[in-house]
């Protein structure tokens, strides 16, 4: 793996997650003009975007609105930089960086006092 761009709009406040060689080497909260952030991450670790090779992107549980900014920008920029985007559950993607031993229960706030939880181990 190279150069991967992470992007979740899942909660109400989306992140961004720049990986390389498997390693996070930025991971931050962004305001919701986040494809105007992005340039500026990339720019901030020194990596131009013609280097990605390939796209992350949140497909939920999460804010249906959100959900669909997200999917919609990351196909956009796949297609722009011809680079493959692939779907990763948002409950997973929160564990992914984790210790592998043990048992995690990633939770989302999902309104009204409930929340979206998985259980990995």
């Amino acid at each position: 793996m190279g150069k991967v761009i992470g992007i979740d709009t899942s909660e109400r406040i989306p992140n961004i997650t720049i990986l390389e060689k498997e390693k996070i080497v930025l991971m931050e909260k962004i305001e919701r003009d986040f494809h105007e952030d992005i340039p500026y991450f990339l720019e901030k670790k020194g990596i131009k975007p013609e280097e990605l090779t390939g796209i992350g992107v949140g497909i939920g549980p999460g804010s249906f609105t959100g959900l669909r900014v997200g999917l919609s920008f990351a196909t956009g920029l796949s297609l722009a930089l011809k680079i493959p985007i692939k779907g990763v559950i948002t409950l997973e993607g929160m564990v992914a960086s984790v210790e592998k031993d043990g048992v995690y229960f990633p939770m989302i706030y999902a309104r009204s006092g409930t929340v979206f939880c998985g259980k990995y181990e």
